[in-house]
Parts: structure tokens; sequence; C-alpha cells
């Protein structure tokens, strides 16, 4: 009987977005490497490696986004395709926003090297978004013979970007 009364009341409160971000810089890199054995010296030249460089590693977490659940009635039909009639139709419950999406998390890594001329700099970004790579649902898909398919986000996403600073 608690258990039922603490869940309703925690399925009540307002979506919530947790956000736990870690990051480091280090300086000297290129210098560091430069000092080491020829093998790792030269090997380490085919990566963005700077003097000025910088890791980061993001989890988010969310409650699932609201949205009105769809109902399948026989009692409506439509034409599919101009051609056939469906076994019946999605149509909106009267609960508006009234149930959420399964809940949201995901894993982020994030490399940054920059590179300072005298007028300008050069900025290599390397990320890869979800890494743990979560099936987290982007929304529903209502098909016409009555069945939902799950719609998902991205799994594991690589992003390379350069940024020129003037």
């Amino acid at each position: 009987m608690l258990f039922i009364i603490w869940f309703l009341s925690f399925a009540a409160l307002p979506p919530y977005v947790f956000n736990i971000i870690v990051g480091k810089r280090f300086r000297d890199a290129r210098k560091i490497l430069d000092k080491l054995p020829a093998i790792i010296k030269y090997a380490s030249y085919i990566l963005p490696i700077s003097d000025d460089m910088e890791l980061s590693v993001k989890w988010r977490y969310a409650s699932g986004k609201p949205y009105t659940e769809m109902i399948y009635t026989t009692r409506e039909q439509h034409r599919a395709g101009g051609v056939t009639w469906t076994e019946g139709a999605w149509v909106e419950s009267a609960n508006k926003n009234g149930v959420r999406y399964p809940d949201y998390h995901r894993l982020d890594f994030g490399f940054n090297s920059r590179f300072n001329f005298e007028t300008w700099n050069l900025v290599v970004n390397l990320s890869f978004q979800n890494v743990y790579n979560r099936a987290n649902i982007a929304n529903y898909q209502y098909n016409s013979d009555g069945t939902i398919d799950n719609v998902y986000q991205f799994s594991v996403m690589p992003i390379l970007g350069l940024d020129i600073e003037f």
C-alpha cells in the first residue's frame, strides 16, 4: 500500500533533467610527447594533438517527454493509398499529454585540440555521442494495421569538426 502511494506521487512530479559534465584541459601535451621515444613521438603525429587540448565526458538523464496516447479503433476506417480500406484508425485519447515516453539517457565523449597561431586559431573537435549505444525512443509509429513500432534516436554518432577563429 505504501509503495503504491509513493509510486503515484512520484509519477505526478514535473519533468526532470540531470546532467553530469566533467572535463580536463591539458597544457603542453605536444612538448611532452616530443620528449618520448621516437616510435611514440612520430606515431602521435597521426592524431591532432596540440599543446592545448581538452577531454570531456557528459552524461545526461531526462524523464520522457509527454505525448497524447493514441487508441486503435475499428469504428473508423480510412482509405489506404486510395485503393483499399484500413481495418481501423488511430484516434487521440482524451488524456492530452497524459503519458510519457520512456526515460532518456546517454553518455558522450569529447576531444578538442587547439592549434594557436599568431593571428588565428584552428580547433579540431572530435566527439562520440551515445557511446554505450542506448536505444532511446524518439516517438512511436502508429501503423494502419493497429500495430505500434518504436522510432529510435541515433545510436552511436561520431562527429568531427574544424573551427577557425580569427
